[in-house]
């Protein structure tokens, strides 16, 4: 005899109606069950993926922020502090010089009575720096206002004019952009010394009086900026004396050992001869 084998409609069609009931309910539940796990699994792995990405994001910006910590380590636009009595200390011992010059200490009366004097020698001046550095002045002036910005690092702002000292010939951009913004009738952003009488107590005494904020900088961060060469053998002449450079650095020491200032370097990367003290 041969077994025959019921179809699912007949094994409904034998079952009471409340049995049948029973069975749709539990395969709608299941059907339920199965479909809630099924959007969870799908959730989870949109979770995981979306955390991946915010993980990645995070990441991007660490490394980011690092390598812009590093560069700005190697000299983007980071200032850190700078021991000048040590600087000094070692330039003498190398070039065999005793110590720095010692100037008599200006009053703040001084100060009042000699502004005026501090500039007026510009003509004199800018034609001194025709005669002696035209190649590197026709070159600056030439360029715009704009181009002259992207060789000057951190220029101030607002109402600051920020003294400038330096050699001859790394001050010839700033004279160059002095000029540019005199010609746009612009407001100079840097104080240099172009006095028609120049002599070495009118030099200490502009500098005194810059120290002290009695030039018109006293809204500057930095009241004055130093371009210090890379190579300390430019801040001896061919005598093995001290140029002005290096004496302007000696009287500064003296000023910020004695109010116990902080200053400040740049180090600029190779396109610059000199590094930028902040003082």
């Amino acid at each position: 005899m041969v077994e025959r084998t019921l179809s699912m409609r007949e094994v409904l069609g034998s079952m009471p109606r409340s049995s049948i009931h029973i069975i749709i309910i539990l395969l709608l539940l299941y059907t339920m069950i199965y479909l809630g796990k099924t959007r969870r699994k799908k959730n989870k792995v949109k979770m995981k993926k979306r955390t991946n990405k915010k993980n990645h994001n995070i990441n991007l910006k660490k490394s980011h922020k690092n390598k812009t910590k590093r560069r700005k380590l190697k000299g983007g636009n980071a200032l850190l502090d700078f021991n000048l009595t040590g600087y000094l200390n070692e330039l003498f011992l190398q070039n065999k010089i005793t110590s720095c010059p010692v100037w008599d200490l200006p009053t703040n009366m001084e100060c009042k009575q000699i502004h005026g004097k501090f500039l007026t020698g510009y003509d004199q001046s800018l034609e001194m720096y025709r005669n002696l550095h035209r190649g590197e002045l026709l070159k600056y002036m030439s360029m715009t206002i704009k181009e002259q910005e992207l060789n000057i690092p951190k220029i101030p702002k607002y109402n600051c004019s920020q003294v400038v000292l330096g050699t001859m010939e790394d001050l010839t951009k700033y004279i160059a952009y002095n000029n540019t913004n005199l010609e746009n009738n612009e407001k100079i952003p840097f104080s240099i010394l172009q006095t028609a009488d120049w002599d070495e107590k009118t030099n200490i005494a502009y500098i005194y009086c810059a120290y002290y904020g009695q030039l018109g900088n006293s809204d500057c961060k930095h009241p004055i900026r130093i371009l210090l060469p890379k190579d300390m053998n430019r801040l001896i002449n061919k005598e093995g004396d001290a140029r002005v450079t290096l004496k302007e650095l000696c009287f500064v020491d003296k000023l910020v050992n004695k109010t116990d200032q902080i200053i400040k370097i740049l180090t600029t990367d190779d396109s610059y001869d000199y590094n930028i003290l902040f003082v």
